[in-house]
């Protein structure tokens, strides 16, 4: 990757460039709530168990997203066999508040 130096970035300053910056990339963890098997992206088998926890990249329409498991693996996955997780953070400021 080529990176521009600071004088083109500064010349370039209210010109269009052709450069696009985008938002940072947020994933969402989500639990598996029954036993699946697929293929991941490179064609090997890819299993999933109950509770299991992937972060999901992509939400394709037609209900199957792709998800990473732990190991860093990659598979489209069906909508309806995953359950969002809450932030733990939240879950401890709840329970935390719950508490008092």
């Amino acid at each position: 990757m080529i990176m521009p130096s600071e004088d083109e970035l500064r010349s370039s300053v209210g010109h269009d460039t052709g450069i696009s910056v985008t938002q940072p990339f947020i994933t969402e963890t989500y639990r598996c709530v029954a036993p699946f098997e697929t293929k991941d992206t490179k064609n090997k088998p890819f299993k999933a168990a109950v509770d299991e926890k992937f972060d999901v990249l992509i939400k394709d329409l037609t209900g199957w997203w792709l998800v990473e498991n732990e190991e860093k693996r990659m598979a489209w996955f069906p909508a309806p066999y995953l359950d969002k997780l809450e932030d733990e953070e939240d879950e401890e400021e709840l329970d935390g508040i719950s508490e008092r």
